[in-house]
């Protein structure tokens, strides 16, 4: 055995210890009625198996293990967050969401295609994107509160939603027509989501690092005021009540704001409560705005032309 008292090889460097064990296990032979086995990490000289291992695997073998590799083991993962809609923990939140909202991912495309040996049965390690903590009825805040699905807050946060998606339509009207303004309504996309991550904070159960984070400040409002200057400015005087209409595009803005007035006022009673920033009521509030002008906008550049209010006229 390695290792043991008077054995002459303690006195030799490490590699002429491997070089020497190695060497005695293939020239002794082996004594009458046993069989000596080689170890399967180091095969005797001479002998080729296919199950023998290279010499540098085993010197890693003989290495301790990185010592990041048993810090990562032994940390505790964190606990999956409960989301609030498609705000919360679920899906980007706040900040994060601005800063990723409007890049092209990377690794589009990349997702590796199902093969013949796949099992739509297994689990291939993603998160799943259902979580069953919903199903009685209730959801999470962002700051962990769990409340009723037909509360104020997932009211809100589920028209805030539609709106998202209403501006997501008009985007691909627009952008099939060449308008430039599409990039415009994306930007504003992003900021529904931070708008929607004040609004599943509510301010009454939230720490400080959760309003730190998911604060909506008023310059948004401010820049939609330039770009409706900017279009108001091409658009000839506004004399008559319109209806919704002058084009595909036009027609569809004209849907997103309505939806936007109807987000305005599920948000408005969340702000008077104190549990919502005023400044994503008033952002929703000058976004409408923004989308009729635009919507007159499209109409104009298309040379369609809008529908003027006339009083209907009943007859007896």
């Amino acid at each position: 055995m390695l290792g043991r008292r008077g054995d002459p090889h303690l006195s030799l460097p490490p590699l002429q210890v491997r070089r020497s064990f190695r060497r005695g296990v293939a020239d002794t032979p082996p004594p009458p009625n046993r069989t000596i086995v080689a170890p399967t990490f180091l095969p005797p000289i001479g002998h080729s198996s296919q199950h023998a291992r290279p010499i540098e695997s085993r010197r890693r073998l003989l290495r301790p293990p990185r010592r990041d590799k048993l810090v990562g083991a032994l940390r505790p993962r964190p606990p999956a967050m409960a989301g609030a809609g498609w705000w919360g923990g679920r899906a980007f939140l706040g900040r994060v969401a601005a800063a990723r909202c409007g890049a092209r991912s990377r690794a589009a495309g990349r997702e590796p295609e199902p093969g013949p040996d796949s099992q739509p049965g297994k689990s291939s390690g993603a998160p799943k994107i259902y979580t069953k903590t919903g199903d009685k009825g209730f959801s999470s805040t962002f700051t962990g509160e769990r409340r009723a699905k037909d509360d104020q807050v997932f009211d809100a946060l589920g028209t805030l939603d539609e709106l998202s998606s209403a501006i997501g339509l008009s985007a691909e009207f627009g952008s099939e027509s060449g308008h430039t303004f599409v990039e415009e309504l994306h930007k504003v996309q992003c900021m529904l989501q931070d708008a929607g991550s004040n609004v599943a904070t509510p301010i009454s159960s939230a720490r400080e690092s959760h309003i730190r984070r998911t604060s909506f400040s008023e310059k948004p409002v401010l820049e939609l005021e330039s770009w409706i200057d900017k279009y108001s400015d091409q658009l000839p005087p506004l004399t008559s009540f319109i209806l919704p209409s002058g084009g595909k595009s036009s027609a569809v803005l004209h849907l997103s704001r309505a939806v936007c007035r109807r987000a305005e006022r599920r948000v408005v009673p969340l702000v008077k409560a104190g549990e919502a920033d005023a400044n994503v009521a008033k952002y929703l509030n000058r976004l409408s705005d923004y989308l009729f002008v635009l919507a007159r906008f499209a109409a104009k550049q298309e040379g369609k032309e809008e529908k003027i209010y006339r009083r209907v006229e009943l007859q007896d």
